[in-house]
């Protein structure tokens, strides 16, 4: 193996390791999930959110 080849796998295994620790870093902080979520919750997908809320009395839509 050259030294090449070791730094790219290397660079390789960082950049994963970054993705999933900024995941879990977001995580972990309460910063994951979709940016609604500080307003209302409509229950999308990605949303940390557990109570659906309302903005202004008026109703979430599904």
């Amino acid at each position: 193996m050259q030294p090449i080849e070791i730094v790219v796998i290397v660079g390789a295994v960082l950049v994963v390791l970054g993705v999933f620790g900024g995941y879990i870093y977001k995580k972990k902080t309460g910063k994951a999930g979709c940016s609604g979520c500080d307003e209302c919750c409509s229950g999308c997908s990605g949303c940390s959110c557990t109570t659906k809320k309302t903005v202004k009395g008026e109703a979430n839509k599904k």
